[in-house]
């Protein structure tokens, strides 16, 4: 009986004190999630503070779970038709909507793919869910960090497109690139790749790739340079090239060659023109163009397989390109 004289008090209190805890608290409503959360109109969109990196998705499954069917607060970001397609708008997959994928990561993302490695996983096969798997589009090794996903084609990375779309020679981020790569009308010798002009990326994230505006920056091989003793010139503006051994700057000194008899000069040297890189028309690569036949300062001569029969027959024809426009002097 005296136990139940103490206990009774005891309950009354606690009683109290829980009723006066809800009254205070009652006003007082407090949400999750702030206004405008699941609204992509709004600042609070929470698709842009994870895109932001305001909000890490690690954040999301501590009360969502590990793979966001719920977890601790029972409410699946799987679920309501919500991210079978978010955070991604209508037309994300769409080449010819205003909100394809492609059209954000230039503009919002700036080139910075691995962006959407936060939920589609750093080989960005979906982490085990085949609706968020992005290689079932982008089918090259690298996924979508495959060179020709932003530049090129399926025939090689250089452009057409280039980086804006465009695929006509006449734009300077198309200009000559295939011709660079893929015609074989004067020379095979060169290394037939993007090396010689620019710093190739052997991964994307690499130094000089996607970290800087357009355009891209030129940085021309020591074969273009002659090794070193030319220095080619790129502007941008006009879109031409000088100073380019491959096109004719070079210069053989008499007081260096074995056969200084074909010198009617000091040096025999190349026409080194000035070249339009988005010139459409063939002048620029006629034979005769990059040097003189023969060239300024080299003896009359009429034919040059007199001399260069390995390279050239009677009618001066190529025969042998890995000799021509090679980085070196192929006599007899």
């Amino acid at each position: 009986m005296r136990k139940l004289i103490y206990i009774f008090p005891l309950l009354l209190f606690i009683l109290f004190v829980i009723t006066n805890c809800k009254d205070k608290k009652a006003p007082f409503d407090y949400d999750t999630h702030p206004e405008g959360w699941v609204d992509e109109d709004s600042e609070n969109f929470h698709g842009n503070m994870v895109l932001e990196g305001v909000l890490g998705v690690e954040g999301c499954s501590e009360c969502h779970g590990a793979d966001f069917l719920g977890g601790n607060s029972g409410v699946g970001c799987w679920s309501s038709s919500c991210h079978s397609i978010f955070p991604h708008p209508t037309g994300w997959a769409d080449s010819l909507s205003d909100n394809f994928h492609a059209n954000a990561i230039v503009s919002r993302f700036k080139w910075q793919i691995e962006k959407c490695q936060q939920c589609h996983g750093k080989d960005y096969t979906g982490m085990g869910y085949a609706v968020k798997n992005c290689t079932r589009c982008h089918t090259e090794p690298k996924g979508p960090e495959a060179c020709n996903t932003c530049h090129g084609s399926d025939k090689n990375p250089a452009p057409p497109k280039d980086l804006e779309g465009n695929t006509a020679r006449s734009f300077v981020g198309v200009g000559a690139h295939q011709v660079h790569l893929t015609d074989s009308t004067f020379t095979t010798a060169f290394d037939r790749d993007c090396i010689q002009c620019h710093i190739k990326p052997q991964n994307y994230e690499d130094e000089g790739h996607i970290d800087g505006q357009l355009p891209a920056e030129i940085t021309f091989s020591l074969f273009a340079s002659d090794s070193g003793k030319t220095q080619p010139l790129w502007n941008h503006d006009n879109a031409t090239c000088s100073n380019v051994y491959c096109h004719g700057d070079f210069k053989f000194k008499k007081s260096e060659s074995k056969f200084s008899w074909i010198y009617t000069d000091s040096v025999i040297t190349g026409n080194n023109p000035v070249i339009t890189w988005n010139d459409t028309g063939e002048e620029q690569v006629e034979c005769g163009t990059c040097h003189d036949l023969p060239p300024k300062g080299h003896l009359a001569q009429t034919t040059c397989n007199t001399c260069h029969g390995k390279v050239v027959d009677a009618d001066n024809n190529i025969i042998d390109k890995k000799l021509h426009i090679n980085g070196q002097i192929d006599v007899f």
